[in-house]
């Protein structure tokens, strides 16, 4: 009886995520609901667009933002399921996106992610989860399964 052998390249990224989407469909959670809309929120083009990406394969509308200012603007014309935030951006940071979040009594309950360099303690944010950078989707992803609810 002979073996048959074969050495596969490592999975890419996308395989990882589509992979990752049909397990929480088959276990009915929420990423396997596209009604959803997830605000990422970061100064730097590259985590914007690796979290995009990630976020569209998993299921999720997306919509961006590389500023706190736009970020607002975005929240106040269609609220968000949940925001992925990064504190530490110019004009408007993270920092003051979370106080006019809390503010606001239509925008206190939104679910807040915050992924940042910055070394910061969950008892000081009003978020529900903190990733340090540099975080992969793969981290952030069952987060959002976590925070989101199923509709």
């Amino acid at each position: 009886m002979s073996a048959f052998r074969a050495n596969l390249p490592p999975p890419t990224v996308e395989l990882e995520f589509a992979a990752h989407k049909l397990e929480c469909a088959l276990s009915g959670g929420a990423l396997s609901n596209a009604r959803h809309t997830i605000l990422v929120v970061d100064d730097d083009p590259s985590f914007r667009d690796l979290y995009t990406t990630a976020l569209r394969l998993a299921g999720f509308d997306v919509v961006t933002s590389s500023d706190g200012l736009t970020a607002l603007q975005h929240i106040e014309q269609d609220l968000p399921s949940l925001i992925i935030l990064d504190l530490n951006m110019p004009c408007v940071d993270g920092w003051s996106v979370l106080q006019e979040l809390g503010a606001h009594e239509s925008t206190r309950a939104i679910p807040v992610i915050v992924v940042t360099g910055a070394d910061v303690n969950k008892a000081t944010l009003q978020a529900q989860a903190i990733v340090r950078k540099p975080a992969t989707p793969d981290q952030v992803l069952p987060l959002i399964d976590r925070v989101l609810p199923v509709v």
